[in-house]
């Protein structure tokens, strides 16, 4: 017979689960669609882009959104003075 503590540990459990589960399927979906965006431009970036997603899905995610944020700038900065970017 199953007692109320192991049903809510059992729920708890479940829960916890599926926070994972929805935690992964968005770091995929992210994932997904920047190799998408790099697929339609041939070359190593392909292969350098799956390496950093893979690694930065593994460390913490503030690290993730900060050397995102810093590519992002490096762009924009590039792109507005005309030369290429140094990321």
């Amino acid at each position: 017979m199953i007692t109320w503590d192991q049903e809510l540990l059992a729920s708890e459990q479940i829960a916890a689960n599926e926070q994972n589960y929805r935690e992964a399927r968005d770091r995929l979906a992210v994932f997904v669609a920047g190799a998408g965006h790099l697929l339609r431009v041939p070359g190593p970036e392909v292969q350098g882009f799956i390496i950093v997603c893979r690694m930065l899905s593994m460390a913490k995610p503030d690290l993730a959104l900060q050397i995102g944020a810093a590519a992002i700038v490096q762009l924009a900065k590039a792109e507005r003075s005309g030369a290429p970017p140094n990321i």
